[in-house]
């Protein structure tokens, strides 16, 4: 079974960033940034192309410059024209459509939807899409849709880490645990030897065990699915 990558970061809008130091690459708006997708090919493409100051001296460097670009996804596929009422009318039994769909409602929401406004609706297509293909593309969409913080340092107070903290990071780890369950996450994904790494460090205030009860609760669940599909 194939494995997804999760090292590169999750967009904070809905746009991903692009950036190297000026006249790298030469970043340009409507350039391809990368192709990516096994399920169903995508490109991100550069666009709002912009150079960007990072360091303020009285004489400026060279150095101090670099090239930042959003990155805006397009997917190479009929459905990708569709409306979103369109794919909702064969969501649920076109798993492709559920998927473009459940990528909108994830990652790109209209203006008028919030995107915390839609997540258990497309994760709820997402989730139906994969137990019928098994594809590790739209469990990659699942975890990304999700929006994990990927803090670098943890905000404590006398060493103990905050309770946002600590519900974000056991939500993260019981969906990572789940993915490694299924296969579609390595042992040295970095990630995933991230989160692991912080439970050991404050393993005090996770319920560990609990926490792999539950993914291996969903896990199975996803796999019985799977069976009942597939008749393996």
């Amino acid at each position: 079974m194939a494995v997804i990558s999760t090292c590169s970061a999750v967009p904070a809008d809905d746009f991903s960033i692009d950036r190297s130091p000026q006249g790298e690459d030469n970043l340009i708006d409507g350039t391809v940034a990368r192709e990516w997708g096994d399920f169903i090919r995508a490109k991100d493409i550069r666009i709002n192309c912009r150079t960007v100051r990072s360091v303020v001296r009285n004489v400026p460097r060279p150095e101090d410059y670099f090239t930042k670009c959003d990155l805006k996804t397009e997917f190479d596929h009929p459905y990708a024209a569709f409306t979103d009422e369109q794919l909702e009318q064969i969501a649920n039994h076109d798993w492709e459509a559920a998927y473009l769909l459940a990528y909108r409602l994830l990652m790109q929401p209209s203006p008028e939807k919030k995107r915390d406004e839609n997540p258990q609706t497309g994760l709820s297509y997402a989730m139906n899409a994969l137990v019928n293909t098994g594809e590790p593309q739209i469990f990659e969409l699942m975890i990304k849709g999700r929006h994990f913080n990927n803090w670098i340092v943890w905000a404590t107070v006398n060493g103990v880490p905050n309770e946002r903290q600590i519900g974000e990071k056991s939500e993260e780890y019981l969906w990572y645990k789940v993915g490694r369950n299924l296969g579609y996450i390595e042992n040295d994904d970095h990630q995933w030897r991230r989160l692991t790494g912080i439970m050991k460090r404050f393993e005090s205030y996770f319920d560990i065990d609990e926490l792999n009860s539950q993914a291996a609760r969903i896990s199975d669940g996803v796999a019985k699915r799977r069976s009942m599909i597939t008749g393996e």
